[in-house]
């Protein structure tokens, strides 16, 4: 059971993950009010959500989450895919770390043109540098074959892409054709193109 506010967020990575095995979740929505409540339960152990619980753990931190689903259902790959993973991750929440601050809870839309003209497009040349080293970039993000790896790119790029507007399919080409091929995944392909996926947002940059 995933536990989190009715929108994508920070636990969207562990539903693609759940997708991408083909595991069923349930879903929990909270909002502020049932949060207070929840954080009173003792459930939450740094007091945020997503809060992730299935028969055998009870866990909070987004990345910790997924890290333990993917592990859970196989999809870490070798030593190599599962180090080429945490890396990604790790730059994708570094990145992230930068630009959440300054949209919630309250926009700071100069400091986001700036990340946008000076940061997105450093960062996402970053990430097609790391795709490019394994088969120049044209199969999955690391090794021969499907893994938490590709989850983690497909969902950086959703971001830098299609949620943010932080760089384009033309900028970053190689990013945009993983981007498509990972959507192709069968288990994740009909998550994507589901109902119980929520809509996304693109952040509306004002013109300074």
């Amino acid at each position: 059971k995933i536990t989190y506010f009715a929108t994508r967020g920070r636990a969207e990575l562990a539903r693609l993950v759940l997708a991408a095995a083909g595991e069923e979740w349930v879903e929990e929505t909270v909002d502020a009010e049932s949060l207070v409540e929840l954080k009173e339960s003792g459930k939450l152990a740094f007091g945020q959500v997503p809060l992730y619980e299935d028969d055998d753990i009870s866990l909070v931190q987004s990345m910790t989450i997924a890290r333990y689903l993917a592990r859970k259902h196989g999809l870490y790959g070798d030593l190599v895919q599962g180090a080429i993973a945490d890396m990604l991750i790790d730059g994708y929440t570094d990145f992230m770390n930068k630009v959440i601050p300054n949209i919630y809870p309250a926009p700071n839309w100069a400091e986001v043109r700036r990340l946008k003209a000076e940061v997105g497009p450093v960062v996402a040349k970053q990430f097609e540098s790391i795709l490019a080293q394994n088969n120049g970039g044209e199969g999955y993000a690391a090794g021969d074959y499907f893994s938490f790896a590709d989850i983690v790119l497909f969902s950086a790029t959703e971001s830098l892409i299609v949620g943010l507007g932080f760089t384009t399919p033309e900028d970053s080409p190689l990013l945009h054709a993983h981007y498509q091929r990972t959507a192709e995944q069968e288990n994740l392909a009909a998550y994507l193109t589901s109902t119980k996926r929520y809509p996304g947002r693109r952040l509306d940059i004002p013109v300074e």
